[in-house]
């Protein structure tokens, strides 16, 4: 299990990461989350949607922790003491950060109705925390809370822009694959991985390719080929596979699910593999064995 850094004592004990089955992390409406990334805890959250590859989320904070209204009171919650939650600043949050589900925290068939009584300014049925955001006093830690469930909201995997080069475009555009080797000064085996999506191109890789061409850099991409994986990928299921992959080679979170990511590419190529839980984890192994 990996020790995350800055996680609240309080949960260190609700820790049961290590005896949770795959059914215990699927991704419903009304659960708590623990939320991280690279080892680092990141809050809580309660699961107020499930989308397509993130969720919508409602901040959940601990008692320590600053609260005023607009925040709710939950008094009865799976860490067995009052909670604070924030549906009115809901956040759009990439499934990647989830790490282990702590229970029910509310009904979600009360979801809507909370969320629209707060928007109608109605009674939402929970207490509202002391205070309100307004409060001179509260000003500083308003702000503080809104920024850093913004950059929650923008914390994506993968981490930068990737490049896949579309081999029916480059040849479209007249290319072929000696040409394009030359021009890159790679060998067919190592054009093959880009041709086929299992490695990204760089920015200058797509410049000279387009420059030999003669044509704009954009015209010569094609989506993910691994997307649906790569959505996979994110699934709580493979957080502790990752952060394991992670330690074992010595890396960050990011690079060990590219790492998974062009290991399953691999397969795929070469076995036209459809996008299951047990390729995935097969991927992330072989992503560890390759660096023993």
């Amino acid at each position: 299990m990996a020790h995350l850094a800055g996680l609240p004592p309080v949960l260190s004990s609700r820790d049961g990461s290590e005896s949770l089955k795959a059914a215990d992390l699927e991704v419903m409406a009304g659960d708590l989350w623990v939320m991280s990334w690279d080892c680092s805890y990141l809050g809580l959250v309660c699961v107020a949607a499930v989308k397509q590859g993130y969720i919508l989320g409602w901040p959940v904070t601990l008692p320590e922790e600053p609260a005023f209204a607009p925040a709710l009171v939950v008094n009865h919650t799976p860490l067995r003491m009052p909670l604070f939650l924030w549906p009115t600043r809901e956040t759009g949050l990439g499934m990647h950060l989830l790490h282990w589900p702590l229970g029910r925290l509310i009904n979600p068939q009360s979801i809507q109705r909370i969320a629209w009584a707060l928007e109608d300014g109605e009674d939402p049925g929970m207490p509202f925390a002391p205070g309100a955001a307004a409060d001179a006093a509260n000003t500083e830690a308003d702000e503080a809370m809104v920024e850093r469930w913004a950059s929650l909201c923008f914390h994506t995997w993968p981490e930068t822009r990737t490049l896949y080069l579309s081999e029916t475009k480059i040849k479209n555009a007249g290319g072929i694959a000696s040409r394009i080797a030359d021009c890159l000064g790679l060998s067919s085996v190592d054009l093959r991985s880009l041709w086929t999506g299992v490695q990204p191109a760089s920015e200058e890789q797509l410049a000279k390719v387009a420059h030999v061409l003669g044509v704009e850099a954009s015209t010569l991409l094609a989506d993910d080929a691994m997307g649906e994986a790569v959505e996979r990928l994110a699934a709580p299921l493979f957080k502790e596979p990752l952060l394991s992959l992670a330690s074992h080679v010595g890396i960050t979170e990011g690079a060990a699910r590219d790492h998974a990511r062009s290991q399953y590419a691999l397969a795929a190529r070469d076995d036209s593999l459809e996008v299951s839980d047990t390729r995935l984890m097969d991927a992330i192994k072989r992503a560890a064995d390759a660096n023993d």
